[in-house]
């Protein structure tokens, strides 16, 4: 059963807005290990600290094609679950 809350209700995001700003500092770790140019790019791509930039936006940006930029940010991505499928092995590991 589903309660539905009145339009007039105040939301309460504090809990989802801590979740996220947690998951963001973990995903900071992990972009910080990547090459500038892929940190800079996801940061502009998808940076809670500022607007998100379209993709052209963030290759003007860093002065690439927006060809270029894909490519970047596809490693980028790549290289982002890698870290993220180690990190998750490594803890599971620390836990036997």
């Amino acid at each position: 059963m589903s309660m539905r809350m009145h339009e007039s209700e105040p939301v309460h995001l504090e809990h989802e807005q801590s979740e996220f700003s947690a998951v963001y500092a973990c995903l900071q770790v992990e972009i910080d290990q990547l090459p500038p140019e892929e940190a800079a790019l996801l940061r502009l791509l998808f940076g809670p600290h500022q607007r998100p930039r379209t993709l052209n936006e963030a290759a003007a940006a860093l002065g690439l094609t927006p060809t270029e930029a894909e490519r970047v940010q596809a490693r980028a991505l790549q290289k982002l679950r890698w870290l993220s499928l180690r990190t998750k092995c490594e803890n599971d590991w620390d836990e036997v």
